[in-house]
């Protein structure tokens, strides 16, 4: 039972991550917080234009020091 939960998280953890590998960006952060965005996620569409940072890439995001936010 223990060995099919574990092949059970390893799959989801797995599948969300092939989910951001697959996904071209834009993403979305502002320049407030340190959290980036989806472009079609609600939380980047509250983002005032003029706070909008964009990034190509998920790489690009994190290694200006921001994370992805949990929501999308």
């Amino acid at each position: 039972m223990k060995l099919w939960l574990v092949f059970v998280v390893v799959l989801l953890v797995l599948a969300l991550q092939w989910d951001d590998l697959t996904y071209e960006g834009p993403f979305v952060g502002s320049k407030n917080s340190d959290v980036y965005h989806r472009p079609g996620c609600m939380y980047a569409n509250r983002i005032k234009p003029e706070n909008r940072i964009y990034f190509d890439n998920t790489v690009e995001a994190e290694d200006a020091g921001y994370r992805k936010a949990l929501v999308c």
